[in-house]
């Protein structure tokens, strides 16, 4: 079994049973999830993680797509991955998310364990991108890899 560093996820997920799944999930394969349903505490939260997950449709005045925006406008979660998480497959809720920020967009349903190696692969490309930016290792990359069936 090979051992990972772990990976803090940020999931922004409105709907508890889909937050409850995917945390669970999320925790029993080893990375450490910090789940919120609106984007107030998400920000207060964001500093944490090495990823962001979000829905659009989140409880309180601000959206997902407004999250995201913020996130990236945000020095210290500028160059944080944000996987954008959303039943709404249309190509216009994908334009604006990806015009606000987000890495990634992906369409519900969405299994949890490609949710998984989305998150891996971003949290590498982003360690990679630190070493490139600044020469080393940044604190908010990771080394990650999938883990072991």
């Amino acid at each position: 079994m090979s051992k990972t560093a772990t990976v803090t996820v940020l999931l922004v997920e409105p709907h508890p049973d889909s937050r409850e799944m995917y945390t669970e999930f999320l925790c029993h394969s080893g990375l450490r999830a910090i789940a919120v349903d609106n984007a107030a505490d998400a920000l207060a939260r964001a500093r944490e993680a090495q990823v962001v997950v979000t829905g659009i449709n989140l409880r309180g005045e601000v959206d997902g797509i407004a999250l995201v925006r913020q996130l990236k406008e945000d020095q210290p979660t500028r160059h944080t991955p944000v996987i954008v998480l959303s039943a709404s497959a249309l190509l216009p809720a994908r334009e604006h998310a990806h015009r606000a920020g987000c890495d990634l967009f992906l369409s519900k349903p969405c299994l949890p364990s490609h949710l998984l190696t989305e998150i891996l692969r971003l949290v590498t490309t982003s360690k990679d991108k630190d070493i490139e930016r600044t020469g080393r290792p940044g604190g908010r990359g990771a080394l990650a890899e999938p883990l072991p069936d």
